[in-house]
């Protein structure tokens, strides 16, 4: 029993490890930048939500692809997000004697700066644009140009980043560290 114990918790060891993560993380980014160049397509779909519209066609199979294909991002950016435990784990087993009087403390600020590395913020932001510059563009043989158009605005899929999706992963963090050693 003990070697089995001894080689799954070598094997959870080996998944919970911030390489593994990163890259799993870049991954999503992946999953996210595509999903909102598909979301592009439809910029704006308020009579498909409005069942009063003139004309609404709530039971149609354009209705049902929207709000499906729209659950779908939200579910990788919600996956996207609440990865950070994951990474809060890796950093508290990494640094317990750093994390712990933070977190008995109930110190949000503190953790928050433990957490917080501004380069590699801005590396993912730099990142996810490029992504966006790369999987947005029309492909056209004829063409070695692209003229600057891209199917969402790459610098908007950065700002997401660095508005949202970075901060509401931090403040996951932090709610997952304040609870760690309950």
């Amino acid at each position: 029993m003990a070697d089995f114990e001894t080689a799954e918790g070598s094997y959870v060891d080996s998944l919970l490890n911030l390489e593994s993560l990163r890259k799993s993380l870049v991954r999503q980014e992946d999953t996210i930048v595509f999903s909102l160049i598909e979301r592009s397509k439809y910029p704006i779909n308020s009579p498909l939500y409005d069942d009063k519209a003139p004309g609404n066609l709530s039971a149609s199979l354009l209705d049902f692809f929207i709000k499906e294909s729209e659950a779908l991002q939200a579910k990788a950016l919600s996956r996207r997000i609440h990865f950070g435990k994951f990474v809060a784990e890796v950093k508290f087993r990494d640094a317990p004697d750093d994390y712990i009087p933070a977190i008995r403390a109930k110190d949000r600020e503190a953790l928050m700066k433990l957490l917080t590395f501004q380069s590699v913020e801005e590396m993912i932001k730099k990142r996810v644009e490029k992504k966006a510059m790369i999987f947005g563009q029309d492909v056209d043989l004829n063409q070695n140009d692209i003229n600057g158009k891209y199917k969402v605005n790459p610098s908007i899929v950065s700002q997401l980043y660095g508005e949202w999706v970075i901060p509401l992963t931090k403040y996951v963090q932090v709610e997952y560290l304040l609870r760690r050693l309950d």
